[in-house]
């Protein structure tokens, strides 16, 4: 599959997943580019002032993004590619003409759909993503894409960026495109759950009915379950803890202690639940 067949399948991808993934996508890309940028400052020159002398520099970074995507690919680890990606996409737009207007179009989905839902996706994002990233995509664009599209109209080449038509992509690489923004899409929606299990906890220190407890049980043992099962996926070991949080609290064959000590029990597994929080 060539660059703009993998374009336009991702774009194409794109159009069936909730706005606030595409803002978590945003998030991570700006992140990644942060990162790459601390470490070479010149980059940013390449992305933020069209020159044709960067030309060599963008293509050989292209083809490092595309090295480490088709490495994350066959590791099976998913939700890194997004970013990389639309970043590889980014240096192709703006060295080959032939892609910079649909580039432009990716960028121009991203910032419509995504700056909306920045602030309400922020919280999720793990402890890399800075408040300085988070500010910086509300408002982040890769200028010297915009200005070689810029300079393609002044040049005649072309009056109006057209839509273009959807190729039927691989089916090898369908599946792997469907498992990455999946896989970006259930560690957002994963992350929204902890916030039951730490109420249910938290408030389990009072002395509330039995009825509630009960409650809390199937809560907090359903919610250990799916961290369990979301880790161990992804090879964290951590799914181990979660899973004898799932099995203390289970309302099937319950655990019975005195109440001081499921105070303790009940506070410590709402730290461990905020832990997990945090690390998105």
């Amino acid at each position: 599959m060539d660059t703009q067949e993998w374009l336009e399948d991702f774009m194409q991808r794109m159009q069936h997943i909730e706005d606030d993934i595409v803002a978590s996508m945003l998030i991570k890309t700006v992140g990644e580019y942060f990162r790459m940028t601390a470490m070479s400052p010149d980059m940013d020159d390449w992305f933020m002032e069209y020159a044709p002398e960067h030309t060599k520099e963008l293509s050989t970074l292209a083809t490092a993004l595309e090295l480490r995507i088709r490495s994350h690919q066959a590791n099976g680890e998913m939700m890194m590619t997004p970013q990389l990606m639309i970043l590889m996409f980014t240096c192709k737009g703006i060295t080959d003409p032939s892609l910079t207007g649909d580039v432009v179009r990716l960028w121009d989905a991203l910032k419509r759909r995504g700056r909306r839902h920045i602030q309400s996706v922020a919280w999720l994002m793990d402890d890399s993503i800075t408040e300085e990233m988070i500010t910086s995509a509300k408002g982040f664009e890769p200028t010297a894409l915009y200005q070689r599209q810029q300079l393609k109209s002044n040049e005649g080449s072309v009056t109006d960026i057209p839509s273009t038509p959807i190729k039927a992509p691989t089916e090898n690489h369908t599946q792997r495109m469907g498992q990455t923004l999946h896989s970006t899409e259930k560690s957002l929606s994963a992350s929204k759950f902890l916030l039951i299990p730490i109420a249910f906890c938290l408030l389990g220190v009072l002395p509330l009915p039995y009825d509630y407890y009960l409650l809390l049980r199937v809560a907090v043992c359903a919610s250990a379950a799916l961290v369990a099962y979301y880790d161990f996926k992804h090879s964290n070991e951590s799914w181990i803890i979660f899973a004898i949080v799932g099995a203390l609290f289970n309302p099937f064959v319950p655990v019975h202690l005195n109440k001081p000590i499921w105070i303790g029990i009940d506070l410590a597994t709402a730290g461990l639940f905020y832990w997990r929080y945090q690390r998105g």
